[in-house]
């Protein structure tokens, strides 16, 4: 084989305007149409199989390998363990000791302060709410918005995301802290029978006082934290691409429906006790309303117009920022091609008012002057104690109990936070690691556990604000921490007489926001069902299981979407269009042409054992050729059942058989009808869609040459991968079998069909 001999000539595009297509656009600018000019490519070199690709260019697949692989990892492994090298990586783990001393205080710091302060007020009254919701005292919530956001400025990488209490993980932690109590009281109560009457009566336990529930909240936040922990240090931060999108959105908006669905007894000052397991929501509904006329008029009355009022404020402020735009000059060429000319309005940045602490501060005053809870028995935050918590030691002994709801709150959080802060990356032009975001993560929770803290993530509402009113740094988080912490230390006893209505209310009106993801099924349904499936199984499971299980649910069906997908993957026949070297699908593509004498066959999928079945007989179906059924007929000493007898005149009994033979799907019009076995030569098989190939697919694609060899017919494969290309080659070699070698591969489809288009090159069937 000669050395590749290359031309290209490419004509050069040609932006020239039509005359008289000059039109106005909508801005009264008068926009040119460019002429649309076509590249023409031109390429001359040898038909290629691998063989003769590798005898004329350097080839070498030495780092496929597995044992090269291992090598290669070992010796990075190596590199790290040099003293220099640890103490490298020990900083590494500090992103703090980076980008502090390079901090531009001339440019950043004001912009920082006010993003903090933005911040700080939003998350006193969210802390105090979502501590409610966990089923906590509302300053547990303060401690949860304090020491977080300082450890994670520390560790994290992203400069935007605001960690601290989050709806989906708050009732997440309620839940568990909820089950693991009943599962306490129940064990309580089968071991306190008093056998001092005949009929065994049973004392039930004292209520569970807040101090259980703090206990099991902080042993649950350790052991959130040493999960995350632990799956950075073994570089496992890849587990959430199995947290698709659609199964992220349905599951949040199931939670969703668990929150609001928890606030009831707020909003209505109703006492509705928490149901745990499957159907949940239904015995939470079905008591609410069967006590609905136990309702509080006071406690509903704040309740509506706190919600009135927050949700006109937000909808008030989302209207002033979408209104506003600034018209603004750009004299590059990236849209237009041409100075002076106008492009698309750009919206302000929204600096969202503090309206949640407004209410919270204003209804505080009014209970207060009114003392609403001793004359109408509205229920109130109560005592909330000035100062920092001692620290002390979670309950190990709680941690074998609390360890699934734990994995399933480690890998919530961290999907919820990791995805908030990739997204504020790359709108904002940095790099997160996800492995240093796990390692933070688990940082936050197992020092914040010692403080009386329960499991945290990061916001989203409060990370899209803290980008928004021009946070640069990690800066702004120490800044909101200070607020927090001055409410701490002299501010927590104002808020002594605060409804807890309006806590409830903040919680129900930030909840807009997932609700807003139904809108997701109209736009699923357009693009994948499959996906909208994900999204409906994912919300129905988490609704009516529970968040918990309703998870796990989700997680498994949409891994089983993928396995069906992969097990019965879409195969097809392509042809090449005319006049080029592209192929595309015969079905989809009215212009593809099927060449004489050759079949090309793709399969959209891996090849392995799920769907080998599948792969041979969509094959023998589209090809219109099945060598085991032609094979038996020779054996029989029947003619053909493909070409009927070689003189070309089928009889009606044999036509009769061959009618019988064939299987509805066969006989239905999408599906190829027999094809003569003297029409086809060659049968090409594209692999540029198999990222894997195991044991399995190998023998069966032996199986397939060797078959369709015995009638005549060549099956040869185009654009192998190395991987895939050494997996068959090594196996045919161990194996002793050489049914298939290089001489099978071609580099491209078009390098095949042009070697078997050649009538020397052409194999002769044995039917001819």
């Amino acid at each position: 084989m000669s050395a590749t001999d290359k031309h290209c000539n490419i004509a050069e595009p040609h932006n020239n305007v039509e005359p008289g297509s000059r039109k106005r656009n909508s801005s009264g600018f008068v926009k040119p149409r460019r002429r649309r000019s076509k590249l023409n490519v031109k390429i001359t070199r040898p038909v290629y199989s691998e063989s003769e690709l590798q005898k004329g260019f350097e080839h070498s697949d030495r780092h496929h390998f597995p044992l090269v692989q291992i090598q290669d990892r070992v010796r990075r492994i190596r590199c790290r363990l040099r003293l220099k090298d640890v103490g490298t990586f020990i900083v590494n783990l500090l992103p703090i000791v980076h980008w502090l001393p390079r901090y531009n205080v001339r440019s950043n710091f004001l912009r920082d302060v006010i993003s903090g302060c933005t911040i700080g007020v939003m998350r006193i009254p969210q802390a105090m709410a979502y501590a409610i919701l966990a089923t906590l005292p509302a300053v547990y919530g303060l401690y949860v918005a304090f020491y977080p956001t300082l450890v994670y400025a520390v560790l994290g990488t992203s400069r935007h995301i605001s960690i601290g209490t989050f709806a989906v993980v708050s009732i997440m932690t309620g839940n568990a802290i909820d089950g693991f109590l009943a599962n306490k009281a129940d064990t309580d109560i089968s071991t306190t029978i008093t056998p001092t009457t005949a009929e065994g009566t049973i004392t039930l336990p004292p209520d569970n006082n807040d101090q259980d529930r703090v206990e099991v909240a902080m042993a649950l936040c350790f052991l959130v934290g040493i999960i995350q922990l632990l799956m950075g240090i073994l570089r496992l931060g890849f587990v959430t691409i199995y947290l698709s999108e659609p199964l992220v959105r349905g599951f949040t908006t199931g939670a969703a429906v668990h929150v609001f669905t928890s606030q009831f007894k707020s909003l209505f000052g109703i006492k509705v006790p928490r149901f745990s397991g499957p159907l949940s929501i239904v015995k939470s509904y079905a008591h609410f309303f069967s006590h609905l006329s136990e309702t509080n008029i006071a406690t509903l009355v704040i309740s509506i117009a706190s919600i009135v009022f927050l949700t006109a404020a937000s909808e008030l402020l989302d209207y002033h920022a979408n209104k506003g735009f600034c018209n603004r000059e750009d004299t590059t060429e990236e849209e237009e091609g041409e100075s002076g000319q106008p492009v698309k309005k750009k919206p302000r940045n929204k600096l969202p008012l503090p309206t949640e602490l407004v209410v919270i501060v204003v209804a505080t005053a009014i209970s207060y002057k009114g003392n609403f809870e001793q004359r109408f028995g509205v229920n109130v935050v109560g005592n909330i104690p000035t100062g920092l918590p001692t620290p002390s030691l979670p309950p190990f002994r709680y941690f074998a109990q609390l360890l699934p709801d734990a994995v399933a709150i480690a890998i919530v959080a961290f999907a919820i936070s990791v995805s908030m802060a990739s997204l504020m990356a790359k709108r904002n032009n940095y790099e997160v690691n996800s492995n240093q975001e796990l390692l933070a993560y688990g940082s936050c929770s197992i020092v914040s556990s010692f403080f009386h803290c329960f499991p945290h993530a990061a916001s989203l509402s409060r990370s899209v604000v803290q980008e928004s009113s021009g946070g640069k740094t990690q800066v702004a988080g120490f800044v909101s921490s200070v607020l927090v912490l001055v409410v701490l230390l002299f501010l927590g006893v104002l808020f002594t007489q605060l409804p807890v209505a309006c806590l409830a209310s903040v919680i129900v009106v930030a909840l807009r926001g997932m609700f807003r993801q139904f809108k997701d099924i109209l736009v699923l349904w357009k693009v994948s069902m499959i996906d909208l499936s994900i999204w409906i199984v994912s919300f129905v499971a988490v609704v009516f299981i529970g968040v918990d299980i309703g998870l796990m649910t989700a997680v498994l069906y949409s891994l089983i979407t993928v396995i069906v997908r992969t097990q019965k993957p879409y195969c097809v026949l392509v042809g090449k269009i005319p006049g080029t070297d592209i192929y595309r699908d015969i079905a989809v593509m009215k212009d593809a042409e099927e060449l004489p004498g050759i079949k090309i066959f793709r399969a959209s999928s891996p090849l392995c054992f799920v769907n080998v079945e599948h792969f041979k007989a969509s094959l023998y179906s589209k090809v219109g050729i099945d060598p085991q059924k032609e094979l038996t007929k020779e054996g029989n000493g029947q003619t053909c059942c493909s070409c009927s007898c070689l003189n070309g005149k089928a009889s009606d009994e044999e036509a009769g058989d061959d009618e019988e033979e064939l299987s509805d799907e066969e006989a239905s019009p999408s599906t190829p009808t027999p094809t003569d076995v003297r029409d086809v030569h060659t049968i090409i098989i594209d692999c540029s869609m198999f990222s894997f190939i195991d044991v399995v697919g190998i023998k069966m694609l032996q199986n397939i040459v060797a078959d369709y060899k015995e009638l005549g017919i060549r099956v040869v494969f185009a654009n192998c991968k190395a991987p895939i290309r050494r997996s068959m080659l090594m196996s045919s070699k161990l194996r002793k079998d050489h049914t298939i070698d290089l001489g099978h591969m071609y580099v491209s489809i078009h390098d095949a069909v042009l070697h078997f288009s050649t009538p020397s090159n052409s194999p002769v069937s044995k039917f001819s």
